[in-house]
């Protein structure tokens, strides 16, 4: 039996994270720590409406999926 990765994350924002990249990166390390580890992480963006939390979830859910789907 063949696993594909689901393909239900919102398009990626592009641009838009103006001083977000650092978060960005903290998160992306995380998430790569953990999959390295087998281990299961979940992480919380907490924030105003209007703060960009979703924005800010979907780019390292991207690459996320991205390193998934090559490994299946």
């Amino acid at each position: 039996m063949t696993l594909s990765a689901p393909h239900q994350l919102p398009p990626d924002a592009g641009k838009f994270l103006v001083g977000r990249l650092q978060v960005v990166d903290d998160l992306n390390s995380l998430l790569t720590a953990a999959r390295q580890a087998g281990a299961a992480l979940t992480v919380a963006v907490n924030g105003p409406p209007g703060a960009g939390k979703d924005t800010l979830a979907v780019r390292p859910a991207h690459k996320i999926s991205t390193s998934v789907a090559t490994r299946q």
